[in-house]
C-alpha cells in the first residue's frame, strides 16, 4: 500500500503499473505528475482516494477497477487530456469535483450502483457530450441541479431509452 503524496509532482513518471495485492492508493499519490500518461490498477484497489490525479495533464488512459467502490474528492481534477470514462457497477460513490476540468472529456458511462454524486463532479467538462447511465436506480440517485452536466448533447440509461434532458433538469444552474 502506498504513502499519501508518494510521487507528488514527479515529472519523470510516464506510465504506471500498480501490482496485484495492492488494497490501497494515498492522497495525492501522483498529484502534479504532468508527464504521466497512463496508469494500470489492479482489481485489488477498493478506493481511488481523494486528489490522486489531480493536475495529471496528460493523463489518457486511465481503466477504474472493477473491485473500486468509492472515487474520491478532486481524484482527475483538471486531468484535461481523459476523453472517456467508465465508472464500474461497484462505484456507489463519486466525490466533489471528482472529474472537474477534464477539457477533453466527452463521454462517461457511469454504473448501476452509483447513489452518491458530489457538487460538481463533472463541472466544466465542456465537450462532455454524452452521458450512459446503466441502471435506472443510480439514475434516480443523483442529482443533477448540482453536478456540472451543463454541456451534454446526449443522455441516456439502458439501450431502449432516451432521457429528455430539458423534463429532468439535467443543466440545472449552468
Amino acid at each position: 500500500d502506498m504513502e499519501n503524496s508518494a510521487f507528488y509532482n514527479n515529472n519523470n513518471i510516464k506510465s504506471v503499473i500498480i501490482e496485484n495485492g495492492v488494497t490501497s492508493l494515498g492522497d495525492s499519490d501522483f498529484m502534479g505528475c504532468q508527464e504521466l500518461t497512463s496508469i494500470i490498477m489492479p482489481d485489488s484497489i477498493i478506493r481511488i482516494p481523494d486528489n490522486i490525479f489531480y493536475g495529471c495533464v496528460k493523463l489518457v488512459n486511465v481503466i477504474i477497477p472493477n473491485s473500486v467502490s468509492e472515487i474520491g474528492d478532486c481524484a482527475f481534477y483538471y486531468c484535461s487530456s481523459l476523453t472517456n470514462i467508465i465508472i464500474p457497477n461497484n462505484v456507489t460513490s463519486i466525490g466533489y469535483c471528482a472529474f472537474c476540468y477534464c477539457g477533453k472529456l466527452t463521454d462517461i458511462t457511469i454504473g448501476s450502483k452509483v447513489k452518491q454524486v458530489g457538487n460538481s463532479a463533472f463541472g466544466n467538462c465542456k465537450k462532455l457530450s454524452s452521458v450512459y447511465i446503466t441502471d435506472l436506480s443510480a439514475y434516480l440517485n443523483i442529482n443533477f441541479d448540482k453536478i456540472g452536466f451543463c454541456y451534454i448533447k446526449l443522455y441516456s440509461f439502458r439501450e431502449d431509452i432516451l432521457v429528455n434532458e430539458q423534463e429532468k433538469n439535467i443543466y440545472g444552474n449552468c
